[in-house]
């Protein structure tokens, strides 16, 4: 999946932890996203745009790991977070 989120992401080091671990898609419970813009072309985007971007990325998250909760967490490169935001299971927003 990081592969699909990398142009949601542009620019943005990913990191994807699962819990339970090694677990098939449909019994993950737990998606971690976190990730560091160092190339700060996120950090570029206006703050609607960051939204959507973040949105998407949730939106395409759930869909590989459709009965877990996911959790993004985006920071620049000074450590601010420029996206903090979650999806619960079966959450149609």
């Amino acid at each position: 999946m990081p592969d699909q989120l990398r142009p949601l992401l542009a620019g943005v080091a990913l990191d994807i932890q699962t819990t339970p671990p090694e677990a098939p898609n449909d019994a993950v419970t737990q998606v971690t996203i976190s990730g560091a813009d160092s190339s700060g072309a996120l950090t570029q985007l206006d703050p609607r745009a960051r939204d959507g971007a973040a949105s998407a990325a949730l939106v395409l998250a759930s869909r590989y790991y459709p009965r877990a909760t996911i959790v993004l967490e985006v920071r620049d490169t000074t450590g601010a977070t420029l996206i903090k935001a979650s999806r619960a299971p079966g959450d149609l927003q």
